[in-house]
């Protein structure tokens, strides 16, 4: 399908590219992902706002383990497997608050990558301003294209995106299985870091009551 500028002072084809049932294989040569616009740079929040999280995070760990480790050095010497005990509890809890945080800020659960699968077929829409002068800052006044079984298009992205998805606009990413962009953390809770996330939540109060069990 050969697509030609719509601008009056060219009859000439830009582009040549495959219909819509077309493989991805066909699609990446004709059109390779190098050509798609640059993903949008991310806003400041996403590097800023972690540094919130992380100082929570960080800060109750190393409290509770200072207070559980004060209690148990007043405790008894013929005590020692209470000591241990409670040190493991407390080592436990950090460990599984801290294990959880690096995987909600670096793990990138629920991302839609760009990749043959996700960004073909492209669009017609999406074509016809590609080929605009103003190409690529065009895109960012459009909406999303709505596809079959709830998919869609988005534009800012340039992938296709199952119904449960929905871009960030501080990530500047789509996601799959949305929930919420935490603002605490940083980074949006979706159902691949949704238990990490709770669990993160869970630790204070876990904590807590390590640090009231072993004053006893």
């Amino acid at each position: 399908v050969s697509l030609v500028s719509p601008r009056a002072d060219s009859q000439q084809p830009l582009l040549d590219l495959p219909g819509p049932s077309a493989t991805a294989e066909e699609w990446t040569k004709a059109f390779p992902m190098s050509k798609l616009p640059a993903l949008n740079s991310r806003d400041p929040e996403y590097r800023s706002q972690p540094l919130t999280g992380a100082g929570i995070v960080t800060f109750f760990s190393a409290v509770f383990v200072a207070a559980v480790v004060t209690n148990v050095m007043q405790e008894d010497v013929s005590e020692s497997s209470m000591r241990i005990a409670h040190l493991s509890g407390i080592s436990s809890c950090v460990a599984t608050a801290l294990l959880c945080l690096l995987y909600l800020l670096l793990g990138d659960a629920g991302v839609v990558r760009r990749s043959a699968d996700t960004c073909y077929p492209i669009p017609q829409e999406v074509i016809d301003k590609l080929q605009q002068e103003s190409g690529e800052a065009s895109l960012q006044f459009m909406t999303n294209v709505k596809g079959p079984e709830g998919s869609s298009y988005c534009v800012r992205c340039c992938v296709w995106r199952p119904p449960d998805s929905h871009h960030c606009s501080v990530c500047q990413r789509c996601y799959t299985g949305f929930d919420h962009h935490c603002g605490v953390f940083g980074r949006c809770i979706v159902q691949g870091n949704m238990v990490c996330f709770w669990l993160i939540i869970l630790m204070l109060p876990a904590g807590f009551i390590c640090v009231v069990v072993s004053c006893h």
